[in-house]
């Protein structure tokens, strides 16, 4: 983990970057994007980011992040509501990879300026991948400690390090888990009453007699 906070200290350092005036809702990212086939939309109304993926209309998925809110999407603009920085490795099989910035950066003003972070906006202390594979969608289960702000370039590598990072993680729907808990139902056997349990009893005592 030691070498990642280096790796990602040195390329966000050295990236240009611009920044606007912070507003409220600058910093969060309701609005829907169509990456690969999915509908990406991120919801910040809870105190965790949720990624919900729909497909044809149908949600497909809705996975909690491990970002705070609020929280947003990379972007190729300095403006978050614009579309996701993606990129896509087909020698790896992966048809993109994102990222989301969340999790408030509470640094303050001078450690803000001496990292050349903008003050007059709230940041993010981290970046979460999120991978699009074999038409299935899953989340990096592990956050990048790197200091981001609406409109920082990040750099292709970043995204390269969350796609090689191995443990992901997803989230069902809600009919998938309502089937789910229906077989677990159907599958545990149902206890037996306090009468069958006294026949049994009598029954076995009369065959040992026997």
């Amino acid at each position: 983990m030691k070498h990642l906070k280096q790796f990602f200290c040195c390329a966000l350092l050295g990236s240009v970057f611009f920044w606007q005036p912070a507003l409220a809702d600058s910093h969060t990212d309701d609005s829907a994007h169509i990456i690969s086939s999915f509908t990406l939309s991120l919801q910040n109304d809870e105190g965790k980011c949720v990624l919900t993926a729909d497909k044809e209309g149908v949600v497909e998925q809705k996975i909690t992040l491990l970002l705070d809110t609020p929280c947003y999407w990379v972007s190729t603009e300095k403006t978050p509501s614009t579309e996701p920085l993606n990129y896509s490795y087909p020698e790896k099989k992966v048809d993109a990879v994102l990222l989301v910035a969340g999790g408030e950066l509470d640094w303050s003003d001078e450690k803000k300026k001496y990292h050349k972070l903008p003050t007059d906006q709230i940041c993010n202390q981290y970046l979460q991948g999120v991978i699009i594979s074999d038409n299935e969608i899953s989340a990096v289960d592990e956050k990048m400690d790197a200091p981001h702000c609406s409109g920082l370039i990040v750099d292709e590598k970043v995204f390269r390090q969350a796609m090689d990072i191995e443990v992901r993680y997803q989230e069902v729907s809600s009919s998938q888990a309502e089937a789910t808990a229906t077989e677990l139902e159907i599958a545990e056997p149902k206890e037996e009453s306090l009468f069958g349990s006294i026949q049994k009893t009598i029954k076995n005592l009369f065959t040992s007699e026997d």
